[in-house]
């Protein structure tokens, strides 16, 4: 299994696992996967955040690719929002 982590758009954070296991079809399983985050990445973060208005709120998406012997690979994305602590709003400010 392969990860990336993209907030605002931008890279945040990948991963990749070589963890056996079954996903059963129109099933879940959770799967652990190691990532790793560079500093530089961690700070263009939090200088967005302090210089930019989001609202409380950060994009994200992730996507990934989970192989299998059987059926090949399986592609899936996920996007949301992170909704920041109030203080941590209010103090950029």
């Amino acid at each position: 299994m392969s990860v990336r982590l993209d907030v605002q758009g931008k890279p945040f954070a990948t991963g990749v696992s070589n963890a056996a296991g079954n996903v059963p079809r129109f099933g879940e399983a959770i799967v652990e996967v190691p990532v790793s985050i560079s500093v530089f990445r961690i700070a263009r973060q939090a200088v967005g955040v302090v210089a930019y208005e989001f609202r409380g709120k950060l994009a994200y998406e992730m996507s990934g690719k989970l192989s299998g012997p059987e059926f090949g690979s399986a592609r899936f994305v996920s996007k949301g929002e992170f909704t920041l602590p109030a203080e941590m709003v209010e103090g950029s400010r």
